[in-house]
């Protein structure tokens, strides 16, 4: 892992994102970059106004974003490069991505749980549509280490190539133990031939190789209630998920049932974006630098 974004609207949630990122980019040596996206608001009034000097307000914003980067960069150790744009958010990250060809993103995440509020309109809006990992902190989450990562997916759905390279690099760095968890309902569980649980599929073995490893089988007709008992009898400091439905975060984050998604506010989610073989060739011949960022 070479270089991390954090994103911020400096609001305690995303501050405190850009703490976690900063602990990971040092204990991994990676560079962070920092980006801020504002508007500048113009008041409608028909009464005369002095409006602020645009250019004031942007090198304002630079400044702020600017020390708060230059003391990561001290407490951490890390190269920190800052970014703010008066550009629409999802656009200029995406930009962001491609010009620094970024490992990952992250993210910070508002409310007590996961059903009450994947946080903020931009961070679901990122999770939507990202292609590529992104890394969501929740407000209350201090960096201690990611020892136990537990890696919630549908089992025999992974494919060998999908790339799995951001989970690897993390779990090696730490040292990680990355329990693979299959929820599955009774009925599923008893019509597939699990075989052996301690054992997983090919697919899943080509992609974890040279990971410390185990697997985890769950029966709950409620795939939420499922990774929840996961994280707690894991005592997971990492949750990750590639969602495998265009409407999974619709599933996650909308339906009636997610107000029992209590998830433990000091788990991270990471989520891996979930591409076709068409898609990850595509992906790659789009990964040039973006000049004009």
């Amino acid at each position: 892992m070479k270089t991390i974004i954090a994103t911020t609207d400096y609001s305690n949630a995303a501050n405190n994102a850009l703490e976690y990122a900063a602990a990971i980019a040092g204990h991994v040596r990676a560079k962070l970059i920092l980006f801020n996206a504002f508007h500048l608001a113009i008041p409608a009034t028909p009464a005369p106004l002095v409006l602020p000097d645009i250019t004031e307000l942007i090198r304002d914003n630079e400044l702020r974003l600017n020390a708060i980067g230059e003391r990561l960069a001290r407490q951490h150790g890390i190269e920190v490069s800052c970014h703010t744009s008066t550009a629409l958010f999802k656009e200029e990250l995406d930009k962001l991505v491609r010009h620094y060809q970024a490992d990952l993103v992250v993210m910070g995440m508002r409310g007590e749980s996961l059903s009450r509020k994947l946080f903020g309109s931009l961070t679901t809006t990122v999770l939507y549509h990202a292609a590529y990992p992104v890394l969501v902190v929740p407000e209350s989450a201090t960096h201690q280490g990611l020892l136990r990562i537990l890696f919630a997916c549908k089992r025999a759905y992974l494919t060998p190539y999908h790339n799995l390279g951001i989970l690897q690099e993390i779990a090696r760095a730490y040292k990680a133990d990355v329990q693979v968890l299959h929820v599955e309902t009774q009925e599923e569980m008893h019509s597939s031939d699990k075989g052996n649980t301690q054992h997983g599929t090919p697919n899943m073995e080509q992609l974890l190789r040279g990971i410390h490893h185990t697997y985890k089988f769950i029966a709950d007709e409620d795939v939420i209630s499922g990774i929840e008992r996961g994280i707690e009898e894991s005592k997971a400091d990492l949750l990750v998920m590639v969602p495998h439905k265009a409407d999974f975060w619709d599933t996650i984050l909308n339906r009636s049932h997610t107000r029992r998604l209590a998830l433990n506010t000091t788990i991270p989610l990471l989520a891996l974006p979930n591409q076709t073989k068409k898609q990850l060739a595509r992906a790659a011949r789009n990964q040039k630098p973006d000049v004009n960022v």
